[in-house]
């Protein structure tokens, strides 16, 4: 193994990392968005609001960053939310 393999080896591993990252950044935005959708219809309060429409902003650019990561990677894009 040569060094260039080596490093594309770990550019490899670097990029499922930033995947695997994006992918919890939208479960944790999107559970988050209805946890607080539920908790304003429970009790209408400005925070859970709040929490709600913050939640919600973050989906989208999350899913474009995923998109864009796996643009390239059948596999990754199969195991992501694109399939």
């Amino acid at each position: 193994m040569t060094l260039i393999d080596v490093r594309r080896s770990h550019e490899r591993v670097d990029h499922t990392y930033q995947v695997i990252d994006r992918l919890a950044e939208v479960d944790v935005s999107v559970e988050r968005a209805e946890t607080a959708s539920r908790g304003y219809l429970l009790a209408p309060e400005p925070e859970r609001e709040r929490t709600y429409r913050t939640s919600v902003v973050s989906i989208t650019p999350a899913v474009e960053q995923l998109a864009t990561l796996t643009a390239a990677n059948p596999v990754q894009r199969r195991q992501s939310l694109f399939h």
